[in-house]
């Protein structure tokens, strides 16, 4: 995959969890605001849709 560094976002973290759990945080829209942006911002909205062609849209307040 080839990234553009003024349109794509890539991060990599390894986290100590169940992958079923980290899934869930992932993809429901009510735990997206707990882990997403760093404070003192915050995810004021979130849709979610996983299907093909979906979703994915957060809004940010900074």
């Amino acid at each position: 995959m080839i990234l553009d560094p003024k349109t794509d976002l890539s991060f990599t973290r390894h986290l100590a969890a169940p992958r079923a759990l980290l899934w869930e945080c992932w993809t429901s829209a009510e735990h997206i605001p707990h882990f997403f942006i760093p404070r003192p911002n915050k995810v004021t909205a979130c849709e979610i849709d996983l299907r093909v062609g979906g979703r994915f849209n957060t809004t940010f307040d900074i």
